[in-house]
């Protein structure tokens, strides 16, 4: 029965998996508003089945999170989370810095070698 069980999750594994619906950080939220009083099992298989594009931040974390119906739900935005945690971040998220010129890039040079 074990090695049945083992060989089932392997070949499910090999199995191909369905391509996830690639969604911003804006449309997650919006797509999970919809599905505000929706059961718990049910919103664990929208967020499953869902890809972002950008890297969330602590505060769309927290905020998505509270408004989950229960611990599957949570669980699926930990991984949706987790899966984007290398992406770029979203553009709001970026300052809008310019380089430095040189005059202030060769004083930082200076600042940094007497250290």
């Amino acid at each position: 029965m074990r090695r049945l069980l083992l060989m089932l999750v392997m070949v499910g594994c090999a199995l191909p998996t369905v391509a996830a619906r690639q969604v911003t950080l804006e449309q997650a939220e919006k797509i999970l508003a919809a599905f505000h009083r929706k059961p718990d099992a049910q919103v664990a298989a929208l967020i499953t089945g869902l890809e972002l594009t950008e890297r969330p931040n602590n505060a769309w974390r927290k905020r998505i999170n509270a408004e989950l119906p229960g611990d599957w739900a949570r669980d699926s935005l930990v991984a949706l989370a987790d899966r984007a945690e290398f992406l770029s971040p979203p553009a709001a998220d970026i300052p809008a810095l310019a380089p430095p010129d040189r005059t202030t890039r060769d004083a930082l040079m200076v600042a940094a070698k007497t250290m």
